[in-house]
């Protein structure tokens, strides 16, 4: 079992990689791209064929703050699942890791849903 543990982890911090770039990265520009658009459309005395550039980067912004909350719920909903047989099965050593990853797993999870829920993304 120790390799299970050990890709737990993996999966885990991977998850939670992916929920910082997420918070760090993704979110504010979501954020910016909206402030954006609508400061734009306040200013706007035309009217316009088609999406601006600013919805379309809000767009392009918003799909992937989906994608990678979709890829926390992957990664963190396996390396929770593997984390929790892995604790059970694993030795003392292993035990450790697979509670670490279990956490690392559930962290993720909240930072996922926490956004959708935060947001107009769901």
């Amino acid at each position: 079992m120790k390799a299970l543990a050990i890709i737990a982890l993996v999966l885990g911090l991977s998850a939670v990689g992916v929920a910082g770039y997420h918070l760090l990265e993704t979110w504010p520009n979501v954020k910016s791209a909206e402030q954006r658009m609508e400061r734009s459309r306040q200013h706007e005395r035309y009217v316009s064929h088609g999406p601006s550039i600013e919805d379309r980067l809000w767009m392009s912004y918003r799909q992937a703050a989906f994608n990678q909350v979709y890829t926390m719920w992957g990664l963190g909903g396996l390396g929770l699942i593997l984390g929790v047989i892995g604790a059970i099965k694993a030795r003392k050593t292993f035990r450790v890791l697979a509670l670490v990853a279990t956490a690392s797993s559930v962290a993720a999870l909240i930072v996922s849903l926490t956004t959708i829920m935060a947001s107009r993304l769901g």
